[in-house]
């Protein structure tokens, strides 16, 4: 079994040779005739932005792979290194190098580095995830506490997580590397801590479902943890989500207005009735928004709408498959009454009777109701009509109200763009 040493050496030999044959090609691409000369200027002044690379590297951890607990960890902190190298380098040569300004070579190098990484270091990390060796995954408290991580665990074998339980802290010290121990509560920390054990990993459980499954568990969830992320100062995160609003909100806008009377034409065409689907859903604090979309079903239904596709015209299912009858939602972003990232509105009577159902459920309108969201890119566009089903889509959405980022809102924009362009049913 390869150790985590020869996976870190290999992680740093592969960055090696993207950086190389990055800076080979975009210098060739730029002077083809001249290449061998103009290689051994730039090589070394891109010397510093290597040496950042690494640095950088070193510190967000991406060569201890080990310390990633998946997959989607690894590639967020690879990608935040990445996007912060890039800044550093256009800095570093506009402010410090004054006799060279390689504007086209950087931003090529650049280009190559994010697409051999992509390809080269997803491809590394899903084989490592595979052929890693299986963690011992100690929860630290009573059995009947951890019933739910339990089965959600045997239900996602691929973590390669083994199940232990035990309250002594000597017999867990004991336990064969690598290991994380889940804790009920942040407040055990103290009895764990050990900056020298570099294989153990000590969470709260909720930390550790953040990580691993990408949602905040309502079983585990504490009102102190949720005052914590809801008292967190966003303005400046509101003012940048604000202007990636107005610019897909002008896009879908245009775009509404050029295809519609297309789709107006085969609305009509398909089935008797309005072109635009109107209803009353809950917004950003509670407030009543009307949702606007082109008209895929035959009649308008409310409450608990179950997936029947005999209820959608042929037209309408094209409008779905694409997702254009999203599109005057495009007026509401503008307007402020949506977002394009955030959890999907609920129709007023079901907000009512979710919130005597589910704990928690009126968080979800803390946040303004998005087009697309991260409770979408994972559990998809249909609903399954249950109070089970929207506890889990509730468990994605406070997720995203705790994490909210300019980062995490592109994700899940591309995330729905790549779906929208595989011609996807579901995000």
């Amino acid at each position: 079994m390869i150790s985590f040493k020869v996976n870190r050496f290999y992680l740093f030999l592969i960055n090696l040779f993207i950086l190389f044959l990055s800076l080979i090609l975009a210098v060739f691409l730029r002077f083809p005739n001249i290449f061998l000369s103009q290689f051994k200027i730039h090589f070394l002044k891109f010397l510093p932005i290597f040496f950042f690379y690494f640095l950088l590297g070193y510190l967000f951890k991406i060569f201890h792979i080990e310390k990633f607990l998946s997959f989607k960890e690894f590639i967020k902190s690879f990608l935040k290194n990445l996007i912060l190298n890039f800044l550093i380098s256009f800095v570093y040569f506009y402010l410090f190098v004054k006799d060279l300004a390689p504007k086209k070579v950087l931003f090529v190098f650049w280009i190559f580095i994010f697409i051999f990484s992509i390809l080269i270091l997803r491809k590394y990390s899903n084989y490592f995830y595979k052929k890693r060796p299986e963690i011992n995954l100690i929860l630290y408290g009573k059995k009947n506490y951890f019933e739910r991580l339990k089965k959600d665990i045997e239900n996602n074998p691929q973590f390669k997580f083994k199940i232990l339980f035990s309250n002594n802290i000597e017999k867990i010290k004991k336990i064969q590397d690598p290991k994380i121990i889940i804790l009920p509560k942040s407040s055990f920390f103290r009895k764990f801590f050990n900056k020298n054990d570099l294989l153990t990993k000590t969470v709260n459980i909720t930390k550790f479902y953040e990580e691993i499954f990408g949602i905040l568990p309502l079983e585990y969830l504490s009102e102190e943890e949720i005052s914590d992320f809801i008292s967190k100062d966003r303005r400046f995160y509101d003012f940048f989500k604000r202007v990636i609003d107005i610019i897909f909100g002008l896009f879908l806008s245009v775009l509404t207005l050029i295809l519609f009377p297309f789709i107006a034409l085969g609305i009509k065409i398909s089935s008797p009735g309005p072109i635009f689907f109107k209803q009353k859903r809950i917004g950003f604090n509670n407030k009543e928004i009307t949702i606007i979309k082109f008209r895929t079903l035959h009649e308008a239904k409310t409450g608990w709408i179950k997936r029947d596709d005999d209820a959608i015209f042929k037209f309408g299912k094209f409008l779905r498959i694409f997702h254009l009858d999203e599109l005057p939602q495009g007026f509401l972003i503008l307007k402020g009454d949506l977002s394009i990232v955030g959890p999907r509105p609920e129709q007023v009577e079901l907000v009512k009777e979710l919130e005597k159902e589910i704990p928690y459920y009126f968080l979800r309108h803390l946040i303004k109701p998005g087009i697309t969201g991260w409770a979408q890119i994972h559990l998809g566009k249909e609903n399954i009509q249950s109070i089970d089903f929207t506890k889990r889509k509730l468990e994605y959405d406070l997720y995203y109200l705790k994490n909210q980022s300019i980062f995490l809102d592109l994700v899940i924009i591309f995330n729905t763009l790549r779906a929208v362009f595989e011609v996807s049913k579901h995000y």
